[in-house]
């Protein structure tokens, strides 16, 4: 069990209205093992990293910004507004998905007094800020289709397919911690992987188990899988 975890089950356990920072999906689903009575609020209809209201806590806890910026000077970029944010002192626990496509960000709402008055620019070019509602907004993730042949659907094998990196370093990787599977890390490489899987790999990204049910003239299983930008 490790520190957030710790956290988290001591909130479960105090049996009393609370709230916690922006958790990861892994986080989530180990928070809602320990407790029924949560609800996750991440500011728009399918999100990543949410807060949790515990046991009737107040669920007005996070507030979404709009960049408004002049596009003849800066094209706005994920890491440029998470830099800019973290810059401010701000912790990366207190802040949520970042969605370019709407040119805006969530924040736990604590800080937006302090965001509005001194996130002001991005890369010496002036910006502001405005409080919007995406409560209606579904994100669409952007993906790359692909698929390979492999013998098994064996979680160490489809490692090393997807990353086109070897049998054994795709092992070492698994035993390691460094892949998840629907979130959750994997440390057995002998787990099987199933359709609509959601692999996770530290250094290579997310992808989705999108289909194993055919098979090539060797009798090989032909995966298809949706790489996530």
């Amino acid at each position: 069990m490790n520190d957030i975890e710790k956290k988290l089950l001591h909130l479960a356990k105090a049996n009393k209205p609370n709230k916690t920072t922006f958790l990861t999906k892994e986080e989530q689903m180990y928070l809602s093992s320990q407790v029924k009575d949560v609800v996750f609020i991440g500011g728009y209809k399918n999100p990543e990293r949410m807060r949790a209201a515990l046991y009737g806590a107040d669920k007005d806890i996070v507030t979404v910004m709009q960049i408004n910026y002049p596009a003849d000077y800066l094209t706005l970029k994920h890491q440029q507004i998470l830099g800019t944010l973290l810059s401010l002192g701000i912790k990366r626990e207190h802040i949520g998905d970042i969605l370019i496509d709407q040119q805006a960000f969530v924040i736990s709402k604590e800080l937006s007094r302090f965001i509005k008055t001194e996130f002001t620019q991005i890369n010496n070019v002036p910006i502001s800020l405005e409080e919007i509602d995406l409560e209606s907004y579904q994100h669409q993730q952007e993906y790359i289709e692909h698929r390979v042949t492999l013998d098994s659907m064996r979680l160490d094998l489809v490692v090393s397919k997807i990353t086109k990196k070897s049998r054994e370093e795709a092992k070492f990787s698994i035993i390691n911690g460094e892949v998840k599977v629907n979130h959750k890390v994997i440390v057995k490489p002998t787990k099987q992987v199933e359709e609509e899987d959601v692999v996770s790999i530290r250094k290579y990204g997310r992808v989705l188990i999108d289909n194993t049910k055919g098979h090539s003239k060797k009798g090989k299983i032909v995966l298809k899988y949706k790489k996530y930008h």
